[in-house]
């Protein structure tokens, strides 16, 4: 998974075509039942829907968040890497450096990552 930030971006801009025909179905729906709807509500949703939808190219292309913090080697270079499968794990200190990572295999309560936890919690 290289392009994370395009498959959100598509994400979104699904949830934003699904929620305008949600609002249109809804809208005629209760008119035809004679119901009164506001269309500046609508208008509203949609319009907080699309600032949603464009966060993600905004923070990708114009302050360069490309979402991959603990992956990448720019901001994190000892633990760099692609994640091989869900519950990796990454120990992070009260500085917010990460300090130790470890894969699915390894168990949360497990003796390393025990070690690990204690070890950087005596720390101050």
């Amino acid at each position: 998974m290289k392009n994370r930030a395009s498959t959100h971006i598509l994400i979104l801009l699904l949830i934003v075509a699904l929620t305008a025909i949600a609002h249109y179905s809804i809208h005629y729906g209760a008119l035809i039942r004679g119901y009164e709807t506001s269309f500046l509500t609508a208008g509203r949703n949609l319009f907080l829907l699309f600032l949603l939808a464009i966060t993600p190219i905004f923070l990708a292309r114009f302050a360069k968040y490309k979402g991959n913090f603990l992956t990448a080697k720019e901001t994190n270079p000892k633990f760099a890497g692609d994640i091989s499968w869900n519950f990796n794990k990454f120990l992070v200190n009260r500085k917010g450096e990460v300090v130790a990572r470890f894969s699915s295999k390894d168990k949360p309560d497990g003796e390393a990552v025990m070690q690990a936890i204690e070890k950087y919690l005596k720390e101050k």
